[in-house]
């Protein structure tokens, strides 16, 4: 499925509002030992981290974190591996690849912490 395919499916199932905020990541750090692959969505002021099957389909929510709460952000979009690296609640999450600068998802995030 391309980007703009997956935008409308995600737009129209509701994960995500008009400014077609997502990606596809790999967990490198949660609070509870998740790893592997994860869509992230931004809907309103909310960061949602969602389970991924195989084939990308949004599976379980496993964290629903208010955009202004997350802490000492750090967005990399320039190294081999792409990485979010954000602290919420007293944790350290940390994802790999799945950014670049063009994405929607940095460009909410970025103009957040600016």
């Amino acid at each position: 499925m391309t980007r703009e395919e997956w935008s409308r499916k995600l737009l129209l199932t509701g994960y995500i509002d008009e400014r077609e905020a997502f990606t596809m990541s790999n967990v490198k750090s949660a609070p509870n030992g998740e790893y592997g692959l994860s869509l992230l969505c931004i809907k309103g002021d909310t960061l949602s981290i969602y389970d991924t099957d195989f084939s990308g389909e949004a599976r379980q929510l496993l964290y629903s974190i208010p955009l202004k709460e997350m802490r000492d952000v750090k967005l990399s979009t320039f190294a081999a591996y792409p990485t979010l690296k954000f602290t919420y609640d007293g944790f350290r999450f940390s994802f790999t690849a799945g950014f670049n600068k063009k994405m929607a998802i940095c460009q909410v995030i970025s103009s957040i912490f600016a």
